[in-house]
C-alpha cells in the first residue's frame, strides 16, 4: 500500500500527517510527543506513522505550546492537543473517520493525551499512554502510596505550570492529574 506524508499547521503549530493513499476514511491515531512539556520532537513518530499508514491507519503527529522558565504551558498545551483532535475530526481533506480516532502519547505527551480524552465531550476510541504521568496528585507520594522524592516531583510539575509548585498552596493541581480527573483511586 502506498502512503502519503504531509507537513501541516494546526492552530499555528507544526504537525506531520501520514496516511494511506486512496479513497475512504481511515481510522486515525493522534500522536503527542513527549519531552517534559518543553522539548519538541515530531520525529518520534517518523517510523510509526508510515508503518501504520501501510496498514490502513492515519497518524497525525502534533506538537503543543512548550513550557519555558518564563512561560507555563498549562492549560494551553491541553487546548493545543484538543485543537488537533477537532481538526482531525472536521478536516475532510485528511480522510479521517471522525468516529475512529485514538490518542497516543509518550511521557508528557501521554499526560496531555489522557487529559484531553478525560475532558473531551465527544469520546475518542482509545488512549495509549507510553510511560506517561497520570499521578500528579500528591507530590511526595507515588501512586502506590510509598514516599518518593517530593523535590523531584514538584520540580517536574513546576515545569508544566512554570511556577513553583506546592499542592498545599495551589488550587490547580487536581486539574493536571489524569487519575484525579477520572475519579480513580489507588488507595483503599
Amino acid at each position: 500500500m502506498s502512503i502519503e506524508r504531509r507537513e501541516l499547521e494546526i492552530a499555528g503549530l507544526k504537525a506531520h500527517f501520514y496516511s494511506p493513499k486512496g479513497g475512504g476514511r481511515s481510522p486515525a491515531v493522534i500522536a503527542v510527543h513527549g519531552g517534559g512539556w518543553r522539548l519538541l520532537n515530531l520525529d518520534n513518530y517518523r517510523y510509526l506513522g508510515p508503518w501504520l499508514a501501510e496498514r490502513g491507519y492515519a497518524l497525525l503527529a502534533v506538537t503543543y505550546r512548550l513550557a519555558t522558565p518564563e512561560r507555563k504551558c498549562y492549560p494551553e498545551a491541553v487546548e493545543d492537543v484538543r485543537s488537533a483532535l477537532k481538526f482531525a475530526r472536521s478536516e475532510a481533506k485528511l480522510g479521517v473517520d471522525p468516529e475512529r480516532i485514538a490518542l497516543l502519547g509518550d511521557s508528557s505527551g501521554a499526560h496531555l493525551a489522557a487529559l484531553v480524552a478525560l475532558t473531551e465531550k465527544q469520546p475518542v476510541k482509545a488512549v495509549i499512554g507510553v510511560y506517561g504521568s497520570s499521578w500528579t496528585g500528591q507530590p511526595g507520594m507515588s501512586r502506590y502510596g510509598m514516599a518518593s522524592s517530593r523535590k523531584r516531583t514538584s520540580a517536574r510539575i513546576s515545569r508544566l505550570l512554570a511556577c513553583p509548585f506546592s499542592p498545599k498552596k495551589s488550587r490547580s493541581w487536581p486539574a493536571i492529574s489524569a487519575m484525579l480527573i477520572s475519579g480513580m483511586t489507588v488507595f483503599s
